[in-house]
């Protein structure tokens, strides 16, 4: 590799990740400003110019393509999907047909194009992109349902769409003649047993493998990326674009196998996707010739808005009639449709290779689709969290509070955090131990926090923040570890059980930040109860500041945490001081 070269991977993946960043700091659909640094680096500067019909960039861009949607799968659970089953049944099918001939009836009315083009253009914008819309759901804090509605379609919708562009192009490459309807159908149905039967045998070595050991734990990531590989390879060989779907139901599976340490597993893979998909989406909008983007015209742009605004929404509701999804749930899914990177990398393959067989129509599909990934991405991105709270899909606001473990302390804290209308919900594994929150109306979950069925039926749409308050010391850790990668450690807390030295604390990269100082232990607030003490609320206005409340404070009293006027929450922890502001409250726990 050469230096210049070097230059180019180092600024491709640096820019990627600092677009990453920047979706997360300003709430942005990543996939935007993704667009947007392609499109500078590309036709506007020159920088960067891949090359669609290079055969290595052909395979790169099928390897990731792979590894996204396997990814996706990996996180499709069982549980979840029994909830929202009957409704994602309908989003795949008819959903997927209705979507498809809207599209290419629009498509063909409105700029001409030729019907085979039509058609594997519909195909090719069916389905929404899961590495779009897993952001913004993260982003947006939709409850369970509707986002699982999301979820689902985006994942399961994408191979398939895939196979059907690749089944379509070959029934046009064969002449299509009036038994090609049932052709097609019989090798739908073929293509994707294929697909289920390769998937079923991987996943079943894979688990038996890691089961018996056979594999040690350095290698596990590694394995596992060799196998989506193999698979997506001997699919490939099988049927083109046959992998697709192939490695998404091997990912599925594995989802719903209970394999052991399959979070450490997702996790590595969500890394890889993150970085593969940033930096797949620069090259691909780096590579649109500058003229293709100045011949976009008042049709493409008719089309589009007909897609956006007509055919998907019109696709949505005839699939779901009597469904079992409200009427909010369905208007949410009808408009949101982000395309996303599959759609752009489908359309990389098929456009010239539509061109190429005389179609000269196909030399719109690129520019089309790059242009509604583009126009969705930025519609929908900033207009899903007004949407979703105007059909009340969504939380208003995401300061609540999760607190595993239940007893004097902690009922008596979730009680004034439900009293100051923070969401809050209460964890244990023993019914009894719940008896008082229940009685009191705060909301509660009798399980193993920690569990899959737990974890699948949860809705943390509302919680910002995890506190673990067991008298297990060990257990708080693991359930601090197991919840930082996604409120992220800043918002993860446990309570102290015991003092002890460094030779047997455990990890501090394990456990979630301390809350209060390092003499405020578990027993000790149990024992503060039994001693009537109890939860105060001190709020603070222009005439009464926080400097006056330490004028005042005696010191016998222990701060727990700031309800700010907007309704955020801060903890009170180690070297943390508050700077509470006019119609902030001051919670503190003292004696009554």
């Amino acid at each position: 590799m050469t230096i210049a070269n070097l230059d180019i991977v180092v600024l491709i993946v640096t820019l990627a990740i600092f677009a990453q960043w920047v979706a997360w700091r300003w709430q942005w659909p990543a996939i935007v400003i993704l667009s947007i640094l392609g499109l500078v680096l590309g036709p506007v500067l020159g920088i960067l110019t891949p090359d669609l019909e290079d055969k290595n960039f052909k395979v790169f861009l099928e390897l990731c393509v792979a590894l996204i949607l396997f990814e996706g799968g990996l996180n499709l659970s069982r549980d979840e999907y029994k909830e929202v089953a009957k409704g994602v049944r309908r989003l795949v099918f008819p959903g997927i047909l209705f979507s498809t001939i809207f599209a290419a009836i629009a498509s063909h009315w409105i700029m001409d194009i030729e019907w085979p083009v039509a058609l594997i253009f519909g195909a090719m914008i069916c389905v929404t992109g899961p590495t779009v819309i897993m952001p913004l759901l993260r982003h947006n804090h939709l409850y369970r349902k509707p986002a699982s509605y999301l979820k689902f379609e985006g994942i399961i919708n994408d191979p398939i769409g895939s196979l059907l562009v690749v089944l379509i192009y070959q029934a046009v490459i064969k002449a299509a003649t009036a038994t090609n309807i049932l052709w097609l159908s019989f090798d739908i149905l073929l293509y994707s047993l294929i697909s289920v039967i390769l998937a079923f045998i991987g996943a079943w070595i894979l688990k038996q493998s890691i089961i018996r050991g056979y594999i040690p734990e350095f290698l596990k990531p590694l394995v596992l990326l060799c196998f989506v590989f193999v698979l997506f390879y001997f699919s490939q060989v099988l049927q083109d674009q046959l992998g697709l779907m192939t490695v998404t139901i091997f990912g599925l599976m594995l989802a719903n196998m209970n394999i052991p340490d399959m979070v450490g597993l997702r996790r590595f893979k969500e890394h890889i996707t993150i970085l593969l998909v940033s930096v797949v989406f620069i090259l691909l909008t780096a590579s649109l010739p500058p003229q293709l983007i100045f011949d976009l015209n008042w049709q493409h742009l008719a089309l589009l808005l007909t897609l956006i605004f007509i055919t998907r929404p019109l696709a949505i509701i005839l699939s779901t009639i009597r469904a079992d999804m409200s009427w909010q749930e369905r208007g949410l899914v009808a408009w949101i449709a982000p395309r996303g990177i599959v759609a752009a990398a489908v359309a990389a393959i098929f456009g010239p290779a539509l061109v190429a067989q005389g179609y000269s129509s196909a030399e719109n599909l690129v520019p089309l689709v790059f242009a509604l990934i583009i126009m969705t991405c930025v519609i929908h991105g900033f207009t899903l969290r007004p949407l979703s709270l105007k059909l009340n899909c969504a939380s208003k606001d995401a300061y609540g509070v999760m607190i595993v473990g239940a007893d004097s302390w902690t009922t008596e804290l979730a009680q004034t955090l439900k009293n100051m209308d923070v969401p809050v919900l209460l964890v244990d594994s023993h019914w009894n131990k719940l008896k008082s929150a229940r009685l009191a109306g705060i909301p509660v979950h009798y399980g193993q926090i920690l569990s899959d069925a737990s974890y699948a039926v949860l809705d943390l749409s509302q919680i910002s923040s995890v506190i673990a308050a067991t008298p297990n010391e060990a257990y708080n850790t693991l359930v601090c570890t197991h919840f930082m990668p996604e409120f992220s450690r800043h918002h993860v807390y446990q309570l102290r059980v015991d003092s002890l030295s460094d030779q047997h604390e455990l990890s501090g990269s394990l456990k979630g930040r301390h809350l209060f100082d390092d003499k405020t232990l578990y027993h000790t607030l149990i024992a503060r109860t039994h001693q009537k003490w109890r939860f105060h609320k001190t709020k603070f206005s222009e005439s009464y500041s926080f400097e006056n409340y330490l004028e005042s404070e005696t010191g016998t009293g222990i701060t727990v945490l700031l309800v700010k006027k907007s309704g955020a929450v801060e903890w009170a922890v180690n070297n943390h001081s508050f700077k509470p502001q006019a119609g902030d409250t001051l919670i503190s726990y003292m004696p009554s």
